[in-house]
């Protein structure tokens, strides 16, 4: 496979504890990790996983993911007001990801929609050209 041993951060809006990181998100980085894929995942993660009990399960799934190769970092959800919540995600996410992106020696962008996409596109010019995109439902 091309990608074998490459260092990948995919960018999720959608926070892993909610259903559609469960069950669309986790198990599509997880096989791709079993074909040698190296992941930074970043996902925005709604309140409930800053009380105690989400923090439980946020720990729980880090260490899950990290037996998969899957190195999980998460910034909080903001909703409202609506777009200056959304522009406060995007310059959270830019700043966060550009660290992961040095730190990880990350080599491609996957974005999940348009939010995430804002911030790779970002990560992009601010990076060696080395530096590949790539976007679903965007």
């Amino acid at each position: 496979m091309a990608l074998k041993g490459r260092r990948v951060l995919f960018v999720s809006y959608n926070g892993m504890l909610d259903p559609l990181g469960q069950s669309q998100v986790i198990p599509y980085l997880r096989e791709l990790g079993k074909r040698g894929i190296f992941f930074t995942l970043l996902s925005f993660e709604r309140a409930a996983a800053f009380e105690s009990d989400g923090r439980a399960r946020c720990a729980e799934l880090r260490d899950r993911l990290g037996a998969d190769n899957i190195d999980w970092h998460w910034l909080r959800y903001h909703q409202k007001p609506s777009l200056p919540a959304t522009i406060y995600d995007v310059l959270s996410g830019i700043r966060y990801a550009a660290k992961l992106v040095k730190r990880n020696k990350i080599e491609m962008v996957h974005a999940r929609s348009h939010i995430p996409a804002t911030i790779a596109l970002a990560l992009k010019k601010d990076s060696p050209s080395r530096l590949s995109l790539t976007c679903a439902d965007c």
